[in-house]
């Protein structure tokens, strides 16, 4: 399966779940017309804050590809699942979806800092002296 058909999209479900297990999700997706085309192993995650009452969580990625019409279906089963806790929905390319493949990390380059201004020089304070004498300068 190297080519998608045109309405077909490849997407990466991350989610974390009350369970060990993937299969509900995979249920859920093969129910909507997805296919699963691989899927990461399940990691047991502490949370940094209790969502629905849990500290503890499964966290698993699977990837699928799906018409896009589907997307909507998946979304609501998905929200029926008491056991799952979050979860997000990504669109990806399928060049990265290759079984066992991990991805790299995105390098930024840094923009080049622009120049700064030249400083204004200041002349020094003046002393009254010299301040009255610029004003009678200036009134003359």
């Amino acid at each position: 399966m190297n080519e998608l058909d045109i309405k077909e999209q490849a997407y990466e479900i991350s989610f974390i779940s009350k369970l060990e297990d993937s299969a509900p999700i995979k249920k859920v997706l093969e129910k909507n017309r997805a296919v699963v085309l691989g899927e990461k192993t399940i990691e047991k995650i502490r949370l940094m804050y209790p969502i629905k009452h849990e500290n503890y969580g499964f966290m698993g990625i699977i990837n699928f590809t799906s018409p896009g019409d589907a997307l909507s279906n998946i979304v609501s089963d998905l929200k029926l699942n008491e056991n799952l806790l979050r979860y997000l929905i990504n669109k990806v390319r399928v060049s990265s979806m290759k079984e066992g493949s991990e991805r790299k990390p995105i390098e930024y380059k840094r923009a080049p800092r622009k120049e700064a201004a030249p400083k204004k020089t200041f002349e020094p304070a003046l002393t009254n002296e010299d301040l009255e004498k610029r004003i009678e300068e200036i009134l003359k």
